[in-house]
């Protein structure tokens, strides 16, 4: 199967913003391309996989840029808004829809149940103890992340009323400089991230993520320099005299 997401663009619809586009990817080549090959059931113990083959802004063998350009206050605004959705659905997030299919009249049917109740599944007729099945596992013959580019741009203006001051520990101070007063600024940083390809891995599905995680996590990591300098920052004296 594959799925294909061609362009992407967030917008940032506040009067008070800077730049209006938070995120942008509207080039010629899809933002996101994945195409997975499987052989055999998928409700198999062991799904295998042929192929897992990602790529990001990516095509004929050139990554193009994906922008982001933000900043603090909207990272702020966006957790408020997901705290709203989280309160406000809080009451639906008791429960589970399940849909089923009814022989009779040809349709699918909504039924609600408690996922609180599911533990007794643990249980037998006779009330014996089964452990719950482990995952499933998947053998990938072959999984290719696509090299891809990140054009950074983000500013920082402290909300001091967001964060708590820490008092009586030492460097207690500049800790609170850092959180409430520290402004900076990173002016588009080019972050272009070398592909990644593996062969013959085999392991549950968290396995492979925190693969794939640990090895952008150390680019990442290798890119400090080049964010460093791209940054520009609003009292360099105050740091320089720490």
């Amino acid at each position: 199967f594959s799925v294909v997401v061609h362009n992407v663009r967030i917008t940032d619809c506040s009067p008070n913003a800077e730049s209006s586009i938070v995120f942008d990817s509207m080039t010629d080549k899809s933002f996101f391309d994945l195409c997975v090959r499987t052989r055999g059931p998928l409700s198999a113990d062991l799904i295998r996989v042929d192929l897992f083959d990602l790529n990001l802004a990516y095509g004929e063998g050139k990554a193009e840029k994906i922008t982001v350009n933000t900043g603090e206050d909207f990272v702020w605004r966006l957790l408020d808004i997901a705290h709203r959705t989280m309160l406000a659905t809080a009451d639906l997030a008791g429960v589970d829809l399940v849909l089923k299919w009814n022989d009779e009249t040809g349709k699918f049917s909504v039924a609600i149940s408690d996922p609180r109740l599911k533990d007794a599944d643990d249980l037998d007729l006779d009330g014996n103890y089964n452990p719950p099945r482990s995952d499933k596992l998947y053998d990938v013959k072959k999984l290719r992340v696509s090299p891809f580019v990140l054009l950074l741009s983000f500013k920082r203006q402290p909300q001091s009323s967001r964060y708590q001051l820490i008092r009586g520990v030492r460097g207690a101070k500049l800790t609170n400089y850092f959180t409430t007063r520290l402004k900076f600024t990173i002016d588009r940083a080019d972050l272009r991230f070398q592909g990644y390809m593996v062969r013959d891995i085999k392991g549950p599905p968290d396995r492979l993520a925190d693969t794939i995680k640990a090895v952008y996590t150390a680019q990442l990591k290798s890119k400090m320099v080049i964010l460093l300098t791209a940054t520009n920052f609003q009292d360099w004296k105050y740091l320089t005299a720490r």
